[in-house]
This record gives C-alpha cells, structure tokens and sequence, in this order.
C-alpha cells in the first residue's frame, strides 16, 4: 500500500525534447545493437532496455518477438548457439 501510495507522489520524470530527445534515442538504439550483436552476450543489459510489451520486427521476416520474454528467451538460445565449440 505504502510502495503504491509512494508511486502516486513520485515527481514525473522529465525528458529531453527536440535535438537532446533524437540524441538520447540514437544513443539508445545503438547500444541495444551494440550489444544484441556482440558475441559475449549481455542478456542482463539487454532486458534492462526492455518493456514488458517490447515487440521486435525484422525488415524482411516478419514478427521476431511479440513480449520481453518471448525475445530475451530467443536471445538466450542464440547466446547458447554462439557458445557452443562448434559454433
């Protein structure tokens, strides 16, 4: 009740608007590519820059994910993959 109460006076969050919003989405996208791409992994990060409803589209294919879950599950199988000594 309290933690619900504390959510309903938190101060709004203020966002950058105009040239700093673009920047800050850029930056934002190229880390998320950044670290989708590199071999290690970086799955902790990577659903750290997730919403619950995150949906992915690829240009080409189609629906990659629909939630969060359903992509960062997909995400882990592709770390395994990379992992594996054949690889």
């Amino acid at each position: 009740m309290l933690a619900a109460l504390a959510l309903l006076t938190a101060a709004p969050v203020a966002l950058p608007e105009g040239p700093a919003l673009t920047e800050e989405v850029q930056a934002a996208d190229d880390r998320f590519f950044t670290l989708f791409f590199d071999a290690r992994c970086h799955p902790a990060e990577i659903s750290a820059m997730l919403a619950p409803d995150f949906e992915m589209y690829h240009d080409k294919a189609g629906v990659v994910a629909t939630s969060a879950d359903q992509f960062m599950a997909d995400y882990g199988k592709a770390c395994a993959a990379r992992a594996a000594p054949d690889a």
